[in-house]
């Protein structure tokens, strides 16, 4: 499309969020353009490992979004997006990553590397994934240190660590438990953050010899073949040839600042101050998924199909 025209929503980020908003968009017959920066659903595509089983919850929460989610593999999710995508043309620029979102004299300028578009309003639905938390330590940035698994098959008969106690470390160290040596490396003293499911097969795992797994751990340095930690009562090297570090990620805070977002305090776990239509201080400016603190899938999608809805639903007052 040139240049000139204007659209009535842009929205940032084809994850779950952001598709779902612009299925909604379409449906709602907005003049509407997705930014992405990588693939469609490339929090799946990219940060899922292959053949994980994604779960459609919380299951007592109906489906809301014009978007299919049942349980299921990531190809079948992924597949699933990608037909609607392609059935309905959604106007979608892949490997565009926007670089600044500002609004002046009453409409939005998004910047990106390739163009610069206009608009009345924006979605972010850029996820947090992108901007994983980092230890802070020595041989971080060796290349045997990653933050995801793209192919269980990629590993075997390895010393794996596994850093983090969420339910990404364990579904990352379940994967691999089977053809591995897979240690898990923890802060804390339980596992309060994981899922019951995950606990518990991880624990089985523990008990019968298949898993080790460090409480009160403190990673302090990586070398090529081997990670330092410091417990309570030691200091202990571990074997790796591999380790993945799963211990969250963060809200790129200053990118949304830059975009007129406001947070609720200075924070560094505040979230974004938004309305209960999910739009920021600065009308026209929303924000769904992850970027307001709900990191479920089907939050994401419904609050998409929310946002463009109530968008359409304004332009007809």
């Amino acid at each position: 499309m040139p240049e000139s025209v204007r659209y009535d929503v842009i929205i940032i980020g084809a994850g779950p969020a952001g598709l779902s908003a612009s299925v909604s968009a379409h449906q709602h017959q907005l003049n509407a353009l997705t930014l992405e920066k990588g693939n469609l659903a490339n929090t799946l595509d990219y940060y899922y490992q292959r053949g994980k089983y994604v779960m459609s919850q919380p299951a007592i929460i109906p489906l809301r979004s014009g978007l299919p989610f049942e349980a299921g593999s990531r190809e079948a999710v992924l597949a699933a997006w990608q037909a609607v995508a392609t059935e309905q043309e959604l106007n979608i620029h892949f490997d565009e990553a926007v670089q600044e979102v500002l609004k002046t004299d009453g409409y939005f300028s998004v910047t990106t590397a390739q163009d610069s578009y206009t608009a009345d309003n924006v979605i972010l639905a850029i996820g947090k994934l992108g901007n994983p938390r980092r230890l802070g330590i020595p041989g971080e940035e060796l290349t045997h240190v990653a933050d995801r698994l793209v192919n269980p098959q990629d590993h075997i008969d390895q010393d794996i660590v596994v850093i983090g106690g969420g339910d990404s470390a364990a579904e990352v160290a379940l994967a691999l438990a089977d053809h591995n040596r897979v240690s898990m490396v923890y802060r804390g003293g339980d596992f309060y953050r994981m899922n019951d499911s995950l606990r518990a097969q991880i624990l089985d795992k523990t008990e019968r010899k298949e898993l080790s797994v460090y409480f009160s751990a403190d990673p302090e340095r990586i070398d090529p073949d081997s990670l330092h930690i410091g417990l309570p009562e030691q200091q202990l090297q571990i074997p790796a040839d591999w380790i993945c570090v799963k211990i969250g990620a963060e809200i790129p805070r200053q990118f949304l600042e830059r975009c007129g977002v406001t947070f609720a305090s200075t924070d560094a776990a505040a979230l974004p101050e938004i309305s209960p239509h999910y739009e920021s201080q600065l009308p026209g400016l929303y924000l769904v998924g992850s970027m307001n603190g709900q990191d479920l899938i089907k939050h994401g999608l419904n609050q998409g199909y929310e946002v463009s809805t109530e968008i359409s639903a304004r332009q007809c007052d």
